[in-house]
C-alpha cells in the first residue's frame, strides 16, 4: 500500500475474505487495507471480524483497531468497551507487552474524553 499498490492489496484482501470469510483475521487484513482510503469500510471490517467465532486472546489488536477507529467517529463509550475487553484478556493471561500498553494509551484518551464530556454537561447545568 505504501508503495502506490493499493488496488492490488485490495483485491488480493477482497479475495482472501472471501476465501476465509469465517477467520477474523481475513476481515482484519482488509481493515487494515481500506483504513486509509475508507474509515468507514475499515470500521465495517474489524467489527466483522470480531462477529467471526475466535477466542478473546486472539482477537486484541483488531479490538484495539476498532477502539482506534470508534475514537474517530466519536463513539468513546463502545471504544472503551473494546479497550476493556483487551485488558481484561491481557490481565487473564498474565502478560504485559505492546497491546496492553496500547489499550492503557487507548483507554486514557476515552476516559479523557469522557472526563470532558462530563465537565461540559455540568457547565451546562449551573
Amino acid at each position: 500500500m505504501g508503495l502506490g499498490r493499493h488496488d492490488d492489496a485490495l483485491a488480493f484482501g477482497m479475495a482472501v475474505t472471501k476465501a476465509k470469510a469465517n477467520d477474523y483475521w481475513a476481515w482484519e487484513l482488509l481493515g487494515d487495507i481500506v483504513a486509509l482510503t475508507d474509515p468507514a469500510a475499515a470500521l465495517g471490517c474489524y467489527c466483522k471480524a470480531l462477529c467471526c467465532p475466535a477466542d478473546d486472546k486472539f482477537t486484541g489488536k483488531v479490538r484495539l483497531k476498532l477502539a482506534e477507529s470508534m475514537i474517530e467517529t466519536h463513539d468513546f463509550s463502545a471504544a472503551k468497551l473494546e479497550v476493556e475487553t483487551v485488558l481484561r484478556q491481557k490481565e487473564r493471561e498474565g502478560t504485559t507487552d505492546s497491546r496492553s500498553r496500547r489499550a492503557d494509551c487507548l483507554a486514557a484518551v476515552v476516559c479523557v474524553h469522557a472526563c470532558q464530556r462530563l465537565q461540559c454537561r455540568l457547565l451546562e447545568h449551573m
